[in-house]
């Protein structure tokens, strides 16, 4: 007996018939259907169930298959003579091959019966090829050939579909493969906003996401809270910065509880960002920790759901619903006379009934609050972190005084000294931080340079600066001039 009728043969035209047996072409043709719809519409409710049952049809099929090829290999025999052909009855047939030296009859007793036809007279042969040709077309080659075709082309169609569907934006696969490639899902377990903050969410993240301390808006800080503070929902999305002010990534971040108790983080939005200080989440982060927000929201009573929405640096032309903030966790409302307001604004609100007014907390950092104050600056003095510092804590020993920097005395000039940043600088040698881009744009060159010089591609508009580096002083203010002046938007 040839190799051609070995058990490995005999395994790939046991498969071969299978298949192609027409209840198996239809669910060939509904597997690769609802594949494709699967891939390119989504529908899991439909087409999900409809593939499960595909699936244990074909491993029933394969199952199939497998003891069909089990019962060939184990009783194959050999006829050679003419009286075993002429005892080969055409309905006991149930599919044959035929090749040049050998034909293979499969009886539908699970027996095969291997005919060396080269061995035959022409007229046995003859008499076994009519008796073959009563078998049912089924069993015959031009209808396997036939539904070999038609496999192939559903096949190659499918797969055609499902790959067109895995290209960006031209189905659901797309969006399924992004979300493995760049989502990340964290249990959102500091969900009491009262107890754990803004910074709770931040650790959460931070379980499954390199998620750096330096971080700024994108676009927005939207959250939503039942009245025992417990986080309903919030979107955002975030630049991360390194410690040298490159940036590492974007987060998109969202959670719903009526969805999921899973926060959702999606990377590598953005490909390139530059810091924008307006925007530091930092602010966001001490307001919560330190507003008496529970106490805010106790007002509207009877409310549902509860809101706090930031921007980051925010104007306002009336005091309407405006608390400034400091660090200590000391509010005051404004006085009389103040009117304009630009600052780290924390809005409280309600979403369901827009007749409450707002409360917006200006957070102001390390600035005290004092009788004798009459008007309102929007400085904001975050604790000192190594290689990104916006401001010191006046109260800290180290912090450096007019008497302790050089250049402090002079108006003109300043020597940048270790630790400093613009922000620093135009508040203590301008008495405003927030002129600190003025500061950059009049010594952007020297900034630039000084950079370059260090290896590093460029200053990130003026956030990595260095010891030594001369800065010449944008014009004081007149003494009267009013405070918001000082100030850039």
């Amino acid at each position: 007996m040839s190799c051609a009728n070995s058990g490995a043969s005999l395994l790939g035209k046991t498969v071969c018939y299978v298949i192609t047996r027409p209840v198996n072409l239809l669910v060939w043709g509904v597997t690769w259907f609802h594949l494709y719809s699967l891939c390119q519409f989504g529908g899991l409710r439909i087409n999900v169930p409809v593939l499960l049952l595909c699936l244990l049809w074909w491993m029933a099929a394969a199952g199939y298959g497998l003891y069909l090829w089990i019962c060939y290999n184990r009783r194959k025999r050999e006829a050679a003579d003419v009286t075993a052909e002429r005892g080969i009855m055409s309905e006991a047939v149930k599919w044959f091959i035929k090749r040049k030296d050998h034909w293979q009859i499969f009886m539908k007793d699970k027996s095969v019966v291997i005919v060396d036809v080269s061995c035959l007279t022409a007229k046995d042969k003859d008499l076994l090829d009519l008796k073959l040709s009563a078998v049912s077309v089924l069993g015959k080659r031009k209808y396997r050939l036939t539904a070999g075709i038609f496999l192939s082309v559903i096949a190659l169609y499918g797969s055609f579909l499902v790959v067109r569907s895995a290209i960006p934006y031209n189905g659901m696969l797309s969006w399924a493969l992004d979300d493995l490639m760049h989502k990340r899902s964290v249990t959102f377990v500091h969900d009491n906003l009262y107890e754990s903050g803004v910074d709770g969410i931040l650790d959460d993240i931070r379980k499954k996401v390199d998620l750096p301390e330096t971080l700024c808006l994108a676009t927005s800080f939207n959250l939503h809270f039942a009245p025992d503070g417990t986080i309903e929902t919030f979107d955002t999305m975030l630049y991360g910065f390194d410690e040298n002010g490159y940036f590492t990534d974007s987060y998109l971040i969202t959670y719903n509880a009526a969805r999921s108790k899973k926060i959702d983080v999606y990377l590598h939005g953005t490909q390139e960002a530059v810091f924008d200080i307006d925007k530091d989440l930092r602010p966001l982060i001490e307001a919560v920790s330190l507003m008496p927000l529970e106490e805010t929201v106790s007002a509207w009573n009877g409310e549902a759901h509860f809101g706090i929405l930031y921007y980051g640096t925010r104007e306002w032309n009336s005091p309407e619903g405006i608390r400034l903030l400091n660090h200590r966790g000391e509010s005051r409302l404004p006085s009389a006379e103040e009117h304009y307001f630009s600052g780290y604004s924390i809005s409280v609100f309600c979403p369901d009934n827009e007749t409450n007014v707002p409360v917006r907390y200006l957070y102001v950092g390390y600035q005290e609050f004092s009788a004798q104050e009459s008007a309102y600056t929007a400085d904001y003095y975050p604790e000192e972190t190594q290689d990104y510092e916006v401001n010191g804590d006046p109260e800290a020993a180290d912090y450096p005084g007019d008497g302790d920097t050089e250049g402090a005395g002079d108006r003109e000039t300043y020597v940048v000294q270790e630790g400093d940043t613009l922000w620093k600088i135009a508040g203590q040698m301008l008495e405003s931080p927030f002129r600190y881009a003025e500061i950059y744009e009049l010594n952007k060159s020297v900034i630039e340079a000084a950079a370059q010089e260090r290896g590093k591609k460029d200053s990130g508009n003026g956030r990595l600066i260095f010891r030594g580096t001369l800065l010449q002083m944008p014009e004081q203010k007149e003494d009267g001039e009013e405070a918001i002046e000082d100030t850039v938007s």
